[in-house]
């Protein structure tokens, strides 16, 4: 697989001929499986990930074992916590897991502190990561405390579901996603199955009524 993919993605992260002959020589792509952990809290970050193809959620766990993804890593993205851990010699504070396979560019710390420091195009990759994932994060927080469950599940059913209108997911994983408990989201589910929004079975929920699940997410 071709190294210089993210010179490809990036032109903004253009090194001297030298510097880039380096880069080359020390990074590493390395295939990562579907539900693997690739980082864990506590972990010293060592690498900046450059996800070539894949993706991963970046979570943490509450104290009563619910899951919070932070964001999620895709084709062409870095994780912004481990260029932070990296920078500020602080080890890594969540989970991250992948959830298919996936290809990783690793740019070992030592590079990435030396190619922030010489090159502002870098600099300004790492600073524009920071604000994009700021953003997600301020949008998190607004959603887990000032929204109502049942529009958020509501919007979520219509985001994810298919152009069929399915959505392949277990009432675990969909609990996972927006930091709840299954029983509270199956309950939920059940609500709208009553209401003619949706049908429900083993694994897989249908979309029965996509213009009672708008009004429900209030989009109109």
């Amino acid at each position: 697989m071709d190294k210089d993919v993210i010179f490809k993605q990036n032109a903004g992260l253009a090194l001297s001929p030298g510097d880039r002959a380096v880069f080359l020589e020390k990074v590493v792509i390395q295939r990562v499986e579907e539900s693997s952990y690739f980082i864990m809290p506590g972990d010293r970050s060592l690498y900046l990930p450059y996800v070539v193809r894949g993706t991963f959620k970046v979570y943490k766990l509450a104290e009563n074992g619910r899951e919070i993804i932070l964001y999620r890593i895709e084709d062409g993205q870095s994780c912004i916590l481990s260029a932070l851990s990296i920078i500020n010699g602080t080890l890594f504070p969540a989970t991250v897991e992948s959830e298919r396979d996936s290809d990783v560019l690793l740019v070992p710390a030592e590079l990435l502190k030396y190619l922030v420091d010489r090159y502002p195009g870098w600099r300004n990759y790492i600073f524009a990561m920071y604000n994009s994932r700021f953003d997600t994060m301020l949008a998190l927080i607004d959603e887990l405390l000032f929204r109502k469950l049942d529009i958020r599940l509501a919007e979520f059913l219509l985001k994810r579901g298919n152009r069929s209108g399915f959505i392949e997911m277990t009432h675990q994983q969909i609990a996972d996603e927006l930091g709840s408990r299954r029983e509270v989201i199956s309950r939920l589910l059940k609500d709208f199955e009553s209401g003619g929004m949706v049908e429900l079975g083993r694994g897989r929920i249908s979309i029965k009524d996509p213009s009672k699940l708008t009004k429900k997410a209030s989009l109109v």
